[in-house]
């Protein structure tokens, strides 16, 4: 491996997936050298994560489809690799971290796929505790992975791959589901892994805490590398902006000065004196009470109390974001909302009736719920039956053109007829969005 320049080598990468109408990669050529931290963005369904699958080897050896093109790692080509040297060579954290869990136990997921004969139990013990003490959940070794928050799982996702200490480790949107602090500390571990030399790549819709590290940024879109290199040039290039947005701190400081282009929170922060935002009044017509939390607790099985003595009022018309850090209880409190979970105490009042006594057809008339991951309520076999699920069930007057309209409101159109399960990370997201944006 040391005498390879580069870590990764993708040469005319093509892959398309059976009865699609267009490749998900169309003829990607791309050279990472070691040590290098590239990111690599673009917008949802752009092939992204198709590309981290590639470069992993998992595309060539089990999925279905037309691929050519070649990948080499250190100058080996990817088929030559056996599933358990490459994983010793590229760890990768994929962007739902359900999907690589498979452990019951947290240790053990973090010991999957090590050479135990090379350590001792107590060294075996050491490696676990420090590494979830990297992530910030000390004491969480013999918890379940499927008991704990989405942040939560990201961060053992990510634990169990740096445990292992491979030379390249690719992370798809690492930070999208952790709260701002526990953000920093994967930053501050991605940084030092840098210093050492690791080669990274990150997959990243919003790269504002991340480009201070960047060597260098790739914007994919439609299966096709458009533009590439050093950060500043990038984000500020008309086919990032075309496609994607600025993080809301650099487009703040680009408009109150056209010529300024940070690429840094350093460089917002020393350039802040210029924004100049004016007031706007808020359009928002406060109503009635339509949903209150009153002494609430909830109690999961295992005997983790999840809230204690909520208390809360909604009005109509209102928008609340409710913020806390990863574990703190804020899914719970949104599974109370909707109906889904009964409180162990106090009352959930929707528009004045108790959340226990309401029919849950009535229920899902009134709350919408988006769950933090989209495939934990897919279904059906293709987009349209599952935005039109709601509608008839709901016994709406026109249901085709609830769902028609909901399709085009989130651009999701042309992929009506897709299986949904086989659509990005994002593109899920989009269509559970869509459900619900005319289900009222």
């Amino acid at each position: 491996m040391e005498s390879y320049a580069n870590a990764i080598e993708v040469n005319s990468l093509f892959f398309e997936f059976p009865h699609s109408s267009k490749p998900v990669l169309n003829g990607i050529d791309l050279s990472i050298p070691k040590g290098e931290f590239f990111v690599l963005t673009g917008p949802s369904g752009s092939g992204k994560s198709t590309l981290a699958f590639a470069i992993l080897g998992i595309i060539s050896k089990k999925f279905s489809g037309l691929f050519s093109g070649q990948i080499r790692i250190f100058g080996k080509n990817i088929k030559e690799f056996e599933a358990t040297d490459i994983s010793e060579i590229i760890g990768m954290v994929f962007q739902d971290p359900n999907s690589q869990f498979i452990s019951l136990r947290i240790r053990e997921e973090l010991l999957l796929g090590l050479n135990l004969s090379k350590f001792t139990k107590r060294q075996l013990e050491e490696k676990v505790d420090y590494y979830l003490h990297l992530v910030g959940l000390d004491g969480y070794s013999f918890r379940s992975p499927k008991e704990i928050s989405a942040g939560q799982k990201q961060k053992i996702a990510i634990a169990s791959i740096l445990i292992k200490e491979p030379e390249i480790i690719v992370l798809d949107e690492p930070l999208s589901m952790l709260d701002p602090s526990s953000q920093k500390s994967i930053v501050e571990i991605l940084e030092r892994l840098k210093q050492e030399g690791k080669t990274i790549v990150i997959i990243a819709h919003d790269v504002e805490n991340i480009l201070h590290l960047a060597d260098r940024v790739g914007v994919l879109v439609d299966g096709k590398i458009i533009e590439i290199g050093e950060p500043r040039e990038v984000i500020y290039s008309d086919n990032f902006l075309k496609y994607e947005q600025l993080p809301l701190s650099l487009e703040l400081i680009k408009s109150s000065d056209p010529e300024c282009k940070p690429v840094t929170i350093q460089e917002v922060i020393s350039e802040n004196q210029k924004i100049r935002i004016d007031p706007v009044e808020s359009p928002l017509q406060i109503g009635e009470v339509i949903l209150q939390f009153q002494n609430v607790n909830y109690t999961y099985p295992n005997g983790y109390m999840a809230l204690e003595n909520v208390n809360l009022k909604i009005r109509s018309g209102e928008y609340i974001a409710i913020v806390g850090t990863n574990g703190s209880g804020k899914s719970t409190l949104a599974l109370l909302a909707n109906g889904i979970l009964k409180p162990s105490k106090g009352k959930v009042l929707i528009k004045g009736q108790d959340s226990r006594k309401l029919d849950p057809k009535y229920l899902s008339s009134i709350i919408g719920l988006i769950f933090q991951n989209p495939r934990d309520a897919l279904f059906e076999e293709t987009v349209f039956k599952e935005v039109i699920f709601g509608p008839k069930a709901l016994k709406m007057a026109d249901p085709e053109m609830a769902t028609n309209g909901a399709l085009n409101l989130v651009e999701m159109e042309d992929l009506k007829n897709s299986n949904p399960f086989n659509l990005s990370y994002g593109q899920q997201k989009k269509n559970r969005n869509c459900i619900y944006s005319r289900t009222k």
